[in-house]
């Protein structure tokens, strides 16, 4: 990911990333600021430390200057000053809008988010008071439903799907967010654009930006498959092959299964 932004732009980009084991976030330089005294909230466990740490970005910038934020399961394709230049015009921030139909409509995707830092405030002691008090759920605020606009009334501003592009790619993607968990081209063979984060891997590593050791490690720590060297199509026996075929079938499944959920969930509310 890291690898990917600078690739594209002549800009400078100051670029600091959540580590969640130390509850800091740290950049390039070794500087870290401790997350921790904003994380001391009730979020009863339904909800990783991760999820929240954007919450926490206008606070870290001081309340000044804009910021972006990204998941790390993405690679960007453009030039990300582009996406810093989006004119926000008085709105917190700007997200991707009506990002899942399939689970509601007006549902938000905070994966991407250009955050006016001297506006926006993410008060989460108050929104996880909300939550407890049955007002919304966590999911219905991490996609900002519209049962939280009576309590969070954000100003939002929309992104094109070009800058958060969910498991697809085409010419006009900007950002290609690798979102399907049993899909994601370092776990799993097959994806359909698994050679695209495959070609930003290898010019990561020739570039010194993933070292062999570091590749070892996430290999010993079951973050990424055995033979993520072998590339997207890994080692590719037959017995592999097939048992990817019955994996397919599995996934497939319970997409419908899913889909039809939300369907009846929808209708009958």
């Amino acid at each position: 990911m890291v690898y990917s932004l600078r690739k594209h732009t002549r800009r400078p980009l100051e670029i600091w990333t959540y580590n969640g084991t130390r509850r800091v976030v740290e950049n390039e330089a070794g500087e870290t600021r401790d997350c921790a005294p904003w994380l001391e909230i009730p979020h009863r466990g339904f909800v990783t430390e991760f999820s929240l740490f954007r919450y926490l970005i206008p606070e870290l910038c001081g309340h000044q200057g804009k910021a972006i934020y990204l998941d790390s399961d993405m690679v960007c394709l453009g030039d990300i000053g582009a996406l810093f230049d989006t004119r926000l015009d008085g709105a917190d921030f700007a997200a991707r809008p009506n990002a899942y139909p399939e689970i509601a409509p007006e549902r938000w995707a905070l994966s991407v988010l250009v955050i006016d830092c001297g506006l926006c405030r993410f008060d989460l002691p108050r929104i996880f008071d909300h939550i407890a008090a049955g007002r919304f759920t966590y999911p219905e605020f991490a996609q900002l439903g519209r049962r939280t606009k009576g309590y969070l009334p954000y100003s939002i501003r929309a992104l094109p799907d070009c800058w958060n592009s969910f498991d697809r790619y085409d010419e006009s993607t900007r950002l290609i967010h690798y979102t399907d968990l049993d899909r994601q081209p370092w776990k799993f063979r097959y994806h359909a654009y698994g050679d695209l984060w495959f070609r930003y891997l290898r010019e990561a590593m020739e570039a010194g930006g993933i070292t062999g050791e570091e590749l070892d490690e996430a290999i010993a720590k079951g973050y990424v498959r055995r033979d993520i060297r072998a590339g997207t199509r890994g080692l590719d026996t037959g017995a592999q092959r097939l048992l990817g075929r019955v994996h397919e079938g599995r996934l497939a499944a319970r997409d419908v299964v899913r889909r039809v959920a939300h369907f009846v969930k929808r209708t009958n509310v």
